[in-house]
C-alpha cells in the first residue's frame, strides 16, 4: 500500500513539474547590449538569479483604478455606448437585427497579478520584457437582445427573438510587457510604446445563456454557446496573443520649439518643391492677367 501511494504521489508531483513546465514562458536569449548589461549592474542584478517580484503595489493601483471606474456611472454609459457601437458595426451579419445592449456587469473581484520576472528577448538585445502571472476570477457580464431574420422568400419573412448573456468567469495567463522605441524616427509625437501580449497558453472559461423564441422559448442551446466562445477566443488570440499584440505610445511631452520650427521647414519644403512642379504658379497667373489688361487700355 505505502508503495502505491509513493508511486501516486510520484506520479502526480511529475505531472505537476509537466504542467508547469509547459506554462513557462519562451526562453530569452542571454545575450544583452552593453547598454543594458550597465543598468541592470546597477539597480537589479543578475537576471537569472534575481528572485521574482510578488507585484503587490501594482494590485493595490490597479484595484483602485477599477474601483473608480464601477462607481463612475459615466464611464458605464459610455462603455454601453461604445460597446453598441461595436455590435452594431460593418461586421454585423446581415441575418441579425439590431443588437440592443441590455446591461453590464463589471464584476466585484479585481486582477492579480504575480511572480514577475525580467527577460531578454531573443531578436532585441537592447530590450527587456516584464513577465508576469495575470489571474482572474470574476463575473462580469454583457447582457444583449437581438432578432434573427429569415430574409428569404422576402427580407424580414420571419422574426425570432433571441436574448443572451455572456459572462466571463476566469482568466489566467502571461503578460509580457515591454518598452520599445518608435520604429518611425520622423515621428516627434511619440518617443515611445508599450508593447503588451500574451502567451498562447491562457485559460479563459465562459458561461453563456441564451433564450430564443417569443413564446415556446429555447434556453441555453449548446450550439449558440459554442458558437460564441469560438468567436471570442478567435478574437483574443487575433488581437492580443503572441506574435499579435497591443500597442500604446508614449507620447513626448518635451516639444522643443527647434522641433516645431523643424516640421514648419519640412512643410515649406514640400510646398515649394510642389510649386515648382507647376510652371505657371498663381503669381505668375496674375502678373500675365495685370500685363492683358494694359496692353487692352493702351
Amino acid at each position: 500500500m505505502d508503495s502505491y501511494v509513493r508511486k501516486t504521489d510520484s506520479s502526480l508531483k511529475s505531472n505537476l513539474c509537466k504542467q508547469l513546465k509547459d506554462k513557462q514562458p519562451p526562453r530569452h536569449s542571454q545575450t544583452l547590449s552593453p547598454t543594458i548589461v550597465h543598468f541592470l549592474s546597477k539597480i537589479y542584478g543578475n537576471l537569472t538569479a534575481h528572485p521574482a517580484e510578488s507585484l503587490d503595489w501594482l494590485n493595490v493601483l490597479v484595484a483602485q483604478a477599477i474601483m473608480q471606474f464601477r462607481d463612475n456611472g459615466g464611464f458605464r454609459e459610455a462603455l454601453l455606448i461604445y460597446m453598441d457601437g461595436i455590435l452594431n458595426g460593418r461586421s454585423k451579419p446581415s441575418f441579425l437585427g439590431y443588437i440592443k445592449v441590455v446591461g453590464i456587469n463589471l464584476g466585484e473581484d479585481f486582477p492579480i497579478c504575480s511572480n514577475c520576472r525580467i527577460v531578454s528577448r531573443t531578436n532585441m538585445p537592447d530590450c527587456l520584457d516584464a513577465v508576469m502571472d495575470v489571474n482572474l476570477i470574476d463575473e462580469i457580464t454583457l447582457s444583449i437582445e437581438t432578432q434573427f431574420m429569415l430574409n428569404y422568400p422576402k427580407y424580414e419573412f420571419a422574426v425570432l427573438p433571441i436574448a443572451l448573456s455572456l459572462s466571463i468567469i476566469r482568466f489566467s495567463g502571461t503578460l509580457s510587457i515591454s518598452l520599445v522605441p518608435c520604429e518611425n524616427q520622423l515621428d516627434i509625437a511619440n518617443i515611445a510604446a508599450f508593447v503588451f501580449s500574451f502567451s498562447p497558453d491562457f485559460l479563459l472559461d465562459m458561461n453563456v445563456h441564451s433564450l430564443v423564441g417569443a413564446r415556446s422559448k429555447l434556453q441555453d442551446i449548446p450550439k449558440i454557446a459554442q458558437f460564441l466562445e469560438f468567436r471570442i477566443r478567435n478574437w483574443f488570440i487575433e488581437k492580443c496573443v503572441e506574435p499579435h499584440f497591443q500597442r500604446i505610445n508614449i507620447p513626448n511631452i518635451w516639444l522643443t520649439k527647434t522641433n516645431s520650427q523643424t516640421k514648419q521647414c519640412e512643410q515649406i519644403f514640400a510646398q515649394t518643391m510642389k510649386d515648382m512642379k507647376n510652371p505657371l504658379s498663381k503669381t505668375d497667373k496674375t502678373t500675365n492677367a495685370d500685363l492683358k489688361i494694359h496692353t487692352k487700355k493702351d
